[in-house]
């Protein structure tokens, strides 16, 4: 084989090859993002909230689990009567933390006190979210990316891809 002709041979090999692997992160973008199924509970969830401090979640929570319910049928989310709910969350002044939210593996979620109100129930979808196995994404536009607010509690169609991968 000549060396012209390896040179085109490789070179269609490597826009091949560079072609299927951007096909393949493009595919796999919106359907990857969720980190793993912890829990055993499955699909069904119960919470529970207590307000510790000055603000209260209750009607943010209502309208983030309905966000996610509206999105996707593969979850049912209720309020549990007791303090026995699969997910606690709570509300209060938790100081300069650098966080505005946060879910634990335990599924405690704490919500900070001082979040602006037009930001409080993506907020608190966002750290459902997290709670239903979803990991952060790099799209700006997603309910699960990593920072900043899209002024919308509305689950996108990578969080969908997610929430259905996982349920």
């Amino acid at each position: 084989m000549s060396k012209k002709n390896h040179i085109i041979i490789t070179t269609l090999l490597i826009c091949s090859f560079l072609l299927l692997t951007v096909q393949i992160v493009r595919a796999g973008t919106h359907s990857s993002h969720f980190a793993l199924n912890w829990w055993s509970f499955g699909n069904s969830w119960k919470y529970y909230y207590t307000q510790q401090g000055t603000t209260n979640y209750s009607n943010n929570i209502i309208s983030a689990i309905s966000s996610w319910q509206t999105a996707t049928s593969k979850l049912s989310v209720s309020k549990a009567t007791a303090p026995y709910g699969n997910v606690v969350v709570t509300s209060k002044n938790f100081r300069n933390t650098g966080w505005d939210g946060i879910t634990f593996i335990n599924l405690r979620i704490d919500l900070q006190d001082s979040v602006v109100s037009s930001n409080r129930t993506e907020l608190v979808a966002h750290e459902f979210g997290h709670g239903f196995g979803l990991d952060h994404f790099s799209c700006s536009y997603e309910l699960m990316r990593a920072f900043g607010y899209k002024c919308s509690a509305t689950p996108y169609e990578g969080d969908i891809a997610g929430i259905n991968a996982l349920y």
